[in-house]
């Protein structure tokens, strides 16, 4: 398995940063198409994973590659490692002027995300989570207390479709920022008690679970078991939605939230 080294983190995290001044140069400057999922695209997306594709290829051109616009790339073993790109996590905000977005990229190997990077380039916001287990915010290492009280100022952040698909017992709050990305830092560093995920792609998870899992955080199907990774590495979707957080919030979380049921 290849060694990811700090010199190697060093280069990644630049070659975001160089990203999101891409990404702020075309920022309330682009126009949005739809994808065949209904989805945004926009010209800002794809310069950008062709630029960080083009960064990973030359650190580590023994791994995989995977991105929400361009796929899957090469065909090295995956038990080398998995790239998974979302260029910016939060396209529709994006779109609309609004700040809440980011790049995101992280490293599968061995089935778990082991190292991330999630860059909020309008509120010039850098998490890192290197594979020696130590996770970073704006460079100073990140704690959270992972025994907090959940009360009425407690957030939970959930899809914007919440009102449509789930039924959730809380007293506090919730909140859809439009990124799932940033819902998952949001969640790890204490600025929410948990993410309700909906049934995420690989590329809008893996660089923030890894700041999660590095912190002791965990994501879990609704019925308690831990996500199964081989269920979505190469662009698959989850078999039913993801609650991510620490545990003592999962255990409150769990018996309240739940699906509504499909019409016949």
């Amino acid at each position: 398995m290849s060694q990811i080294t700090s010199e190697k983190m060093t280069a990644l995290v630049d070659r975001v940063q160089q990203a999101g001044k891409i990404a702020r140069s075309y920022f309330k400057k682009t126009k949005a198409r739809r994808k065949s999922d209904r989805s945004f695209v926009t010209d800002a997306d794809l310069e950008i994973e062709t630029f960080l594709r083009q960064g990973l290829n030359d650190l580590c051109p023994e791994m995989e590659i995977i991105g929400e616009e361009y796929g899957v790339s090469r065909s090295a073993s995956k038990s080398k490692g998995i790239w998974a790109i979302d260029p910016i996590d939060g396209t529709e905000s994006f779109v609309k002027g609004l700040p809440v977005w980011g790049i995101s990229i992280g490293l599968i190997q061995s089935g778990r995300p082991v190292a991330g990077v999630f860059f909020l380039p309008m509120m010039d916001d850098m998490y890192i989570a290197y594979p020696d287990g130590n996770v970073t915010y704006n460079g100073q290492p990140i704690r959270k207390d992972t025994n907090s009280e959940i009360d009425s100022e407690s957030i939970l952040y959930v899809p914007s479709f919440v009102h449509r698909r789930y039924r959730i017992d809380f007293k506090g709050k919730t909140r859809s920022l439009g990124s799932t990305a940033a819902h998952l830092v949001f969640s790890a560093d204490g600025r929410g008690a948990g993410a309700l995920l909906g049934r995420p792609h690989i590329w809008d998870i893996a660089g923030c679970l890894a700041i999660l899992f590095h912190m002791g955080g965990q994501c879990i199907y609704l019925d308690g078991t831990p996500l199964d990774f081989e269920e979505i590495i190469y662009g698959g979707l989850p078999r039913t939605s993801l609650l991510a957080g620490f545990p003592n919030e999962l255990n409150f979380f769990k018996p309240r939230i739940s699906l509504v049921p499909k019409d016949k």
